[in-house]
């Protein structure tokens, strides 16, 4: 998932589309597309969102995880 989308920074739809998806513990992996400084003030600010804080308590996030065995591999 998006990050940003927490933001609506792309849409409201995509907001309640991230929101939706972290309520029903169904994001597995959390990104970004950051191509702006302005993109980067608004990965800031949604770290701070009660959903984004929701989503990295899961059990289901994988970044972490993925990282380390891929770094094992190098």
């Amino acid at each position: 998932m998006n990050i940003n989308s927490l933001l609506a920074y792309y849409s409201r739809h995509s907001q309640e589309s991230a929101e939706y998806l972290i309520r029903h513990d169904m994001v597995t992996f959390l990104g970004t597309d950051l191509h702006k400084s302005v993109e980067l003030e608004a990965l800031k600010n949604a770290m701070n969102l009660p959903y984004y804080k929701m989503a990295m308590e899961s059990k289901k996030i994988l970044n972490n995880s993925f990282l380390q065995e891929n770094q094992a591999n190098l």
